[in-house]
């Protein structure tokens, strides 16, 4: 299943793109841990009277409690509840959470025509990262839930790009999904990954990166980004090599340099990771940063393609230089 969260709870579960780690690192006092808890539960409290009141937006944080497993037990169901009473609402964060939850199967059957109609709706509204997510299924990310649609997928890229989220120049790849839930109090977490990134933790490394790559619980700041996407990367971190491909492929966040994009894809490639082995494929066969090489182009999408990645099983008819 594709996940597409970057959440670190209070239990110290922390979800990074596909990755899952418990982070074991972490210790407070239990008097602080139970401060801590005795606010959170208030404020759940608080909120769950807003929500049974109507508003939407308390609806939307009560959704998130649920989901987080903050200030009560996690419960999936109850998040779907209260998602969708908010998204009924028209409250677009709920609407695009409600999307991410369908497009999982998380707490729900998964749904790819829900999901697209809640990401549409927010969309509509607006919504960047769902206009992003819209522009992504057109493009047949997945083959599931819509038909090819490049015109459609050119709209909505450009309408998130206006709006500041995603690259507008691609390569035909495909990079690396950040549309994690809309979260809040982010900066406490941001604190104790940088704690464990201090110690070489490489999951909180990535973590960081994906922080100050999107401005969540600090400042955005690409430099910074890049600075902690690399220290995982060095590690022979896969997800951090592959995001540091997308930003210089793109020129998000740094100067497009195809050359540094082939490099990084290249490390995650031989480490066996569909999407930059789908990349450096497309590289080769545009010569884009290398010299075009079908043959070698080829030989990418067939690795892709074993690896379960169908945009490489696509490009296995492509002709050679040699046929």
């Amino acid at each position: 299943m594709k996940k597409r969260l970057a959440t670190f709870l209070l239990t110290g579960i922390l979800l990074t793109g596909c990755h899952k780690a418990i982070v074991t690192q972490i210790s407070s006092s239990q008097n602080v841990v139970l401060a801590v808890k005795s606010a959170i539960e208030k404020e759940f409290e608080d909120i769950a009277v807003q929500a049974n009141q109507g508003d939407a937006e308390a609806q939307y944080s009560l959704a998130v409690m649920y989901d987080e497993g903050e200030g009560t037990r996690e419960d999936n169901a109850k998040a779907i509840e209260w998602y969708t009473k908010s998204a009924n609402q028209g409250y677009d964060l709920a609407q695009y959470n409600l999307a991410i939850m369908y497009d999982d199967g998380e707490g729900v059957d998964q749904d790819r025509s829900k999901a697209i109609e809640w990401f549409t709706k927010a969309a509509n509204q607006g919504y960047a990262k769902a206009q992003l997510e819209l522009s992504r299924t057109y493009y047949n990310y997945d083959g599931k839930g819509t038909r090819e649609d490049y015109d459609k997928h050119i709209d909505w890229r450009t309408k998130a790009v206006n709006q500041g989220i995603g690259p507008m120049k691609f390569i035909n790849g495909v990079p690396h999904r950040k549309s994690e839930r809309v979260r809040q109090n982010d900066a406490k977490f941001v604190e104790a990954w940088q704690k464990l990134a201090n110690q070489g933790d490489v999951e909180a490394q990535f973590n960081i990166g994906n922080a100050y790559y999107e401005g969540k619980g600090v400042r955005q700041d690409y430099p910074k980004a890049i600075e902690w996407y690399t220290k995982a990367a060095d590690q022979e971190y896969v997800p951090a090599q592959y995001q540091l491909g997308t930003i210089y492929s793109y020129g998000e966040g740094a100067p497009q340099d195809y050359a540094k994009a082939g490099k990084w894809y290249l490390k995650a490639a031989n480490q066996g990771d569909a999407r930059s082995q789908y990349n450096l494929g497309m590289m080769y066969l545009n010569g884009i940063g290398v010299r075009q090489n079908t043959v070698i182009a080829k030989k990418y999408f067939s690795k892709a393609c074993d690896n379960g990645y169908q945009l490489g099983c696509k490009n296995l008819g492509i002709r050679t230089e040699d046929e």
